[in-house]
């Protein structure tokens, strides 16, 4: 029963993934890869993958977060 939960989990971590993911591109596309918009997104993206233990994308995610508020700062 555990695992069965465990594997739930993953799906909805997965299918989450791919929406922000899809909402990301959708945003570039329409926007640009400088709006702030893309703030949330990749935040919502970066907590995803450090649930699932992939840090590096995590710390992908964050960097681009860090980039769009100097960016917005600057």
């Amino acid at each position: 029963e555990r695992s069965r939960g465990l594997g739930d989990v993953y799906k909805r971590q997965n299918l989450a993934l791919a929406y922000f993911e899809k909402a990301i591109g959708d945003v570039i596309a329409a926007k640009g890869d400088r709006t702030s918009d893309l703030i949330s997104l990749y935040e919502e993206a970066a907590q995803i993958e450090q649930l699932r233990r992939n840090h590096n994308q995590a710390i992908q995610y964050l960097q681009q977060v860090s980039g769009l508020a100097r960016a917005q700062a600057g």
